[in-house]
């Protein structure tokens, strides 16, 4: 359980989330939800054994990635040959379990849904997922202020009202 952030504005793209690790009856505190690799950084929310294949093919998946289609291409090729995603007659299942956030240092932010259609983020506006995202989208409707602030206040709110969050905030520019 989750609450993954990020922000593009003028003065860069900034990315948080909360620390809180949840797997199957444990929960762990202090691990972000961001992976970053040069010019780009990835969020996860969902299903763990997804996540921890993403975070494990990192390089794979971000190097010398040209943009958010060519990552959500390589992801369908690394899920598919995992084996994940399939239904038991052998076709794609339309729903990954996986929710991700995409940045690049560039200025831009994607999401990508569990089904992996991707949305360039506009600027400006807060985009959010996992369980806490309806707290951090309300709190950053009503904020002002510099974009640390907005993240960090988003976050707060996430992890004060949604039970499925918890942990540290986790704040960095890219």
């Amino acid at each position: 359980m989750t609450i993954i952030c990020a922000l593009a504005t003028d003065e860069g793209v900034f990315i948080g989330s909360d620390t809180l690790l949840v797997a199957g009856s444990r929960a762990i505190n202090g691990i972000p939800k961001w992976y970053c690799w040069r010019n780009w950084a990835i969020a996860l929310a969902g299903d763990w054994r997804v996540a921890n294949i993403i975070n494990n093919n990192r390089e794979q998946l971000l190097t010398k990635l040209k943009d958010e289609h060519d990552f959500v291409e390589r992801l369908y090729t690394l899920l598919d040959e995992k084996d994940i995603g399939r239904t038991t007659d052998g076709d794609f299942a339309r729903n990954f379990g996986q929710n991700i956030l995409l940045a690049r240092k560039d200025g831009s932010v994607y999401d990508v849904d569990c089904n992996l259609s991707t949305l360039i983020c506009p600027h400006n506006v807060l985009t959010a997922r996992g369980t806490g995202m309806e707290y951090a989208l309300g709190a950053s409707y009503v904020l002002k202020g510099k974009p640390e602030t907005i993240m960090r206040k988003s976050i707060e709110a996430a992890i004060e009202f949604s039970i499925d969050c918890g942990g540290e905030i986790f704040i960095k520019k890219l």
